[in-house]
């Protein structure tokens, strides 16, 4: 395999470079200084990018003294494809010691920010330790440079990039006043929206970085097979924009999953009390279509709504959930306000959505009486929202999140809650495949629940088996650097199948090897992509000392309480559930080549 070696001196002029980059640059906060590193052929073709490769590197930078938050490394990787802007090209994912959990976890997004990494020629980046003064990270095609910074302290995320006066050529990842506050949900903040429900924004701001700053370089990268990759990739996308799962986007205004929530029982009302309204359709995307608008780069699921204000503001299905029916609003113009309020102020839409529903619950069962707070009454909802990040008034108990609220005000009965995260938008009494995945500890959706809903949700046979299967596509998605949705709709189209099969998606993804390999060239033995996925959870099982099976639960409320508003009335057979997962996913690990 030809490896091209990249350092920071021929880094001058537009340059396109042959085969994937296996650079990465390591920053360390407490020294202010910075080293580039070269990841061995084998690890690279081994992990591809995505959360393999930033757990990889995470352990790699990790000091064993290490065990704080604060010091441990915080690592940013692309994926595979996002290096040659093969079908997506922003794929950003994010690992790190998650403040919310306290074990190690990723998360993935899209973002300019990864486009502009790999125009440096780095593959990653890893920040260590910490910061001993306030300051931002700019980071250039031949430097790293480390600019301290007063002037931005307790600034939003708008008022921020307006202050760092960054350029068309440049990218940023910013945290809000809450991320600068510790808040266990804040969340790094790019592009407009919020990149993660891990809390890394806290951790970001306990490193005391409130943004990184990234400019584009000079280089590009193709392979010797530029032209039959083009031609696969050709292929790749219309058969995503062909797929039914895209068309129903499409004819949706991209929310489809908000009509498949409400229609199949299981978005979450009231604090998923409830799990249907009919009030739930004037949050459809082909309801209003003046008030939502999808340009062409955005991706899958995700479509522009107009706030009360006229600013465009970029939702997809669970922040529109999250600060809809979650809450009991049904106005799609104050959920795109709530959600960018939130964002401006660095906090997580949904994790915040999701603790001001506890509150409301609680206030409609007498639980809560000293928070201006109810379903009925949204006019001190803004307010609530800036006193959580400012950790002023009602916002300093709403900061601590609904564990907290639970124990403060001793009723745990309605508490929606995961390790320590709030729960996505939906209620798993409606959706057995995607309980599992959420008390797994994941954000992703299920497919044959969620996305096509074309099985019978509470079904439980095969349910075990589809959730293993989506977690190795999710993974795999992270590590070739394309979105979830568009692999799903790639490689799982009802039009043809109409169960989720494990033979036929992977029968599907033949495509996919072949563009892998052809980026990792003729030296390389051929590799099973699924492999990737088995690797990286075999390695975060490694790192955290436990599987994500291990201490997965539901809240009690839907393990004990099948009574809700929808016709299938039936608790979840979690135990039965989790127990075959737990088989099936030593049989994966056990294959691991």
């Amino acid at each position: 395999m030809l490896v091209v070696r990249l350092n920071m001196r021929d880094r001058g002029k537009q340059m396109e470079k042959y085969y994937p980059t296996l650079q990465y640059v390591v920053v360390d906060l407490t020294k202010e200084a910075w080293s580039v590193h070269t990841l061995s052929p084998s690890i690279f073709s081994s992990f591809l990018g995505g959360h393999g490769l930033g757990l990889y590197l995470y352990e790699s930078h990790c000091s064993k003294e290490e065990e704080s938050c604060e010091q441990s490394p915080i690592v940013f990787t692309t994926g595979l494809f996002t290096q040659f802007h093969i079908i997506d090209k922003d794929s950003l994912s994010m690992t790190a010691l998650s403040p919310i959990s306290n074990t190690v976890k990723s998360a993935t997004n899209h973002t300019s920010f990864a486009t502009y990494l790999i125009s440096c020629g780095f593959c990653a980046l890893v920040l260590t330790g910490s910061a001993r003064r306030p300051m931002v990270l700019d980071i250039e095609a031949q430097d790293v440079i480390f600019n301290p910074t007063e002037k931005l302290l307790n600034k939003r995320v708008k008022e921020t990039i307006t202050l760092l006066n960054l350029s068309n050529k440049q990218s940023a990842i910013v945290i809000g006043p809450s991320g600068e506050n510790k808040i266990p949900f804040a969340s790094l903040i790019s592009d407009g929206k919020s990149l993660e429900r891990e809390g890394f924004g806290a951790l970001l701001g306990s490193k005391r970085i409130k943004a990184i700053v990234i400019d584009k370089g000079p280089y590009s990268f193709a392979t010797r097979y530029q032209k039959e990759i083009d031609e696969i990739t050709k292929e790749i996308k219309n058969k995503i924009h062909n797929s039914s799962y895209y068309k129903n986007e499409e004819a949706n205004n991209h929310l489809n999953i908000v009509k498949n929530a409400n229609e199949g029982g299981f978005a979450g009302v009231a604090h998923s009390t409830k799990r249907c309204d009919p009030r739930i359709m004037h949050l459809y995307g082909s309801t209003y279509p003046s008030l939502y608008s999808h340009p062409l780069h955005l991706q899958i699921g995700t479509v522009f709504i107009a706030d009360k204000y006229g600013n465009k503001v970029l939702m997809d299905s669970n922040t529109m959930l999250s600060f809809g029916s979650n809450i009991k609003n049904y106005d799609p113009s104050l959920s795109a306000t709530y959600t960018q309020l939130s964002i401006e102020v660095g906090l997580d839409p949904i994790s915040t959505a999701m603790i001001i529903s506890w509150v409301m619950e609680g206030v409609e069962r007498g639980v809560v009486n000293d928070i201006p707070l109810s379903y009925t009454d949204h006019s001190h909802l803004e307010e609530i929202i800036e006193s959580i990040a400012s950790l002023s008034g009602s916002g300093k108990k709403l900061a601590k999140g609904s564990p907290f609220l639970a124990k403060e005000y001793k009723n745990g009965d309605f508490i929606t809650c995961i390790h320590n995260k709030e729960m996505m938008p939906y209620d798993p009494r409606g959706s057995y495949g995607q309980a599992l995945l959420m008390t797994l500890g994941y954000d992703f959706l299920h497919p044959e629940d969620t996305l096509y809903s074309i099985s019978p949700l509470t079904e439980i046979k095969g349910k075990a088996q589809s959730a293993i299967l989506s977690e190795q596509l999710y993974l795999l998605s992270t590590a070739l650097g394309v979105s979830y949705k568009n692999i799903v709709a790639l490689l799982y189209d009802v039009t043809f199948y109409r169960l989720l099969s494990s033979a036929s998606v992977k029968k599907n993804s033949v495509v996919l090897t072949r563009i892998v390999n052809y980026i990792l060239g003729d030296e390389i033995p051929l590799i099973d992509i699924y492999d990737v996925a088995r690797r990286t959870l075999a390695l975060e099982m490694r790192l955290n000392a436990t599987s994500r099976a291990t201490d997965a639960t539901l809240p009690l409320q839907f393990l004990l309480d099948g009574d809700s508003n929808c016709e299938k009335e039936s608790t979840v057979p979690f135990t039965k559930l989790l127990n075959e997962y737990k088989v099936l996913y030593e049989i994966e690990l056990s294959s691991i080549k």
